[in-house]
């Protein structure tokens, strides 16, 4: 009778064996079958994990991810006795009893639930470099002075010298050429940057020139006091950053060859006057851009969607920007591609200035994983990063589960990686890595892992600098993509001159609220400074409106006596000639002439106090 009774339980168990791996392929039954230590990689790393891990939410798992269906279990608690049905469930749950405490993921790489039992702190977590500015800018405490660190006087003259070499190509292109048309100079191209500063500062960087300009007592009086808004425009419209005449040559080999020799020097700065402290978060940054560019991108998270996107590597804590670089389409990433994928070499490229200085990388799922961790942990830098869940790295156990409660975390280890499982809300599941950690410790207030809890203060690097750029950004509408990075670069360059300069002044208005607006607004001012002591020694000719918006601003014109009004006189000898301004096919001729320049213009295009003085002259 017993006999009987343990045949039909071994034919039970059999069918319930064949219903349960019909859908397996042989591979897979042989590897839930097999002997756990011949199966394992070579040269894998084991790591420890917790030993209060969810082991039940696991336990359900077999080694593909696929949950064990609960009309199996409940039938072989019906047919098979409770010793033999042990045996069932270590079989159905892909070898569950033969990895023991461990985890594989699809990669090969095996994952132990217990903690590392060495507490040495890791030698890629001792910052052996103070934080903050370096000896060449340290003693520097006015804005304009640490402002200059970054923009420098060298890529201001690089800058002139192309805008005129540009404005003199339209000058000679023009039938017949103008001869009188009027070099930029080195006050003119600060006083510009000093009204793109105050136009962010008062919100007016999508307002139109003309209303900015308008003679109307609700407009601010520093901008028809600096200059002509024409003559901004002008400006604007004539910047260049390279020579043209070799710029298709270079640009056949390098996409960014317009802008890449100031580009390059303004990161370098970037990187030689500050040292950042133990936490950098490396991120992207989308400018804003709908114009032609041949690596325009599009970000649906984003709030401007389309434009130029750079990588940044900036400090978690005081958010100055350390590297840059641009993203210059696919087409680019394949000619460099190595072994590496995006993300790595991206991360590698931006972080290589701190090798060996024992500081931590936070990024985001676009760029964590496992290789990246061991590339940075030879250079003894630590990772800590969130991880997208199609990751092979990542074992089946740590994605999102239904049976798994809201709360809980799964934590495991190989080597010198740890990562966590944490579920927010049933059916969710985030997974970090992180070379930084090498235990499962909770928060004590909020529950949740130290993993969790470190990056959440250490990952908004590049986000608030994202912020702080857009609050009072200079960038103005341009259809020329490098305009658009020039914007950028001058905003990035105020958000940094305004950490040293706090830094460096640790009194400054410690009571007030608007320290950032209140140093923009003197570093503007002391751009536009030495033009408007330019137009105050030259303010014979101006406008009774730009004279009394010069003296609203603090910068009065000397009273000149007035000469007695005459009346227009008309010599015998004196010819109508055609206006210079006016197009030829209007053929508009007028006796008038500019007081200064002596070429015929019309009245729409002079102005007239007691001399008359043309549009350019103003």
């Amino acid at each position: 009778m017993n006999r009987a009774k343990r045949f039909c339980g071994e034919v039970a168990i059999q069918n319930i064996r064949k219903w349960v791996n019909e859908d397996s392929d042989s591979a897979e039954d042989d590897q839930n079958t097999g002997d756990s230590d011949s199966e394992w990689p070579e040269g894998s790393q084991n790591l420890e994990l917790d030993s209060g891990s969810e082991t039940e939410d696991c336990v359900l798992e077999n080694a593909s991810g696929e949950a064990k269906s609960e009309e199996s279990s409940s039938e072989g608690e019906m047919d098979a006795s409770d010793g033999e049905q042990v045996e069932l469930d270590d079989e159905s749950t892909g070898g569950r009893s033969e990895y023991g405490n461990q985890y594989k993921s699809r990669s090969g790489l095996i994952w132990k639930s217990t903690v590392p039992s060495s507490s040495k702190t890791k030698e890629a977590n001792i910052v052996r470099e103070s934080a903050g500015p370096k000896a060449a800018i340290k003693d520097k405490i006015q804005p304009l002075d640490i402002y200059r660190m970054f923009i420098t006087e060298e890529m201001s003259s690089d800058i002139l010298q192309y805008t005129n070499a540009e404005g003199r190509r339209r000058a000679d292109a023009k039938q017949p050429p103008d001869t009188h048309w009027k070099i930029v100079t080195k006050d003119e191209i600060d006083a510009v940057n000093g009204l793109l500063f105050l136009c962010g500062l008062f919100g007016m960087s999508k307002v139109s020139l003309r209303r900015i300009w308008s003679k109307s007592p609700v407009q601010n009086p520093i901008f028809r006091a600096v200059m002509c808004g024409q003559r901004f425009e002008e400006i604007l419209s004539l910047m260049r950053f390279d020579d043209k005449t070799t710029r298709d040559t270079r640009r056949a080999v390098d996409k960014f060859a317009p802008i890449r020799d100031l580009w390059n020097a303004f990161s370098h700065q970037c990187r030689t006057l500050y040292s950042p402290t133990a936490y950098v978060t490396v991120d992207e940054q989308l400018l804003g851009f709908r114009g032609k560019c041949p690596f325009r991108q599009y970000i649906k998270s984003k709030p401007d969607k389309y434009g130029i996107k750079l990588w940044l590597c900036s400090d978690a804590q005081t958010y100055y920007v350390f590297n840059m670089n641009p993203y210059l389409g696919r087409e680019e990433s394949r000619d460099n591609a190595t072994t590496h994928s995006l993300g790595t070499r991206v991360v590698l490229g931006l972080v290589e200035p701190l090798s060996l200085s024992g500081r931590n990388i936070t990024c985001d799922n676009l760029f964590t994983n496992v290789q990246l961790a061991d590339i940075l942990y030879e250079k003894k830098l630590t990772l800590l990063g969130t991880m997208r869940k199609s990751n092979r790295d990542i074992p089946s156990e740590f994605l999102a589960n239904r049976k798994k409660e809201a709360g809980s975390s799964m934590f495991a280890f190989s080597g010198t990686k740890a990562m966590v499982s944490y579920v927010p809300k049933r059916n969710r599941a985030v997974v970090l890595l992180s070379t930084m950690h090498n235990d499962d410790k909770l928060n004590e207030t909020t529950k949740k892992p130290d993993i969790i809890m470190d990056y959440n203060r250490t990952k908004g690097g590049v986000d608030t600098v994202d912020q702080l750029c857009h609050k009072y950004t200079t960038k103005r509408s341009t259809r020329r993509w490098p305009m658009c990075v020039f914007y950028g670069m001058i905003d990035i360059a105020a958000v940094n001159s305004f950490v040293i300069f706090l830094h460096n002044n640790p009194a400054f208005n410690p009571k007030a609220t608007c320290k950032r607006r209140m140093f923009l607004e003197k570093l503007a001012m002391d751009l536009i400074k030495p033009q408007l002591e330019y137009r105050r020694a030259h303010s014979a000719g101006l406008s009774g409106s730009i004279l009394s918006a010069m003296s609203v601003v603090g910068y009065p014109c000397l009273a000149e006596p007035k000469p007695p009004r005459q009346m227009p006189t008309r010599a015998a000898t004196l010819k109508r000639k055609r206006c210079v301004y006016c197009p030829t096919k209007i053929d508009r001729k007028v006796y008038t002439e500019c007081s200064i320049c002596q070429n015929r213009v019309c009245p729409d295009h002079s102005t007239k106090t007691t001399n008359t003085v043309c549009v350019s002259c103003v």
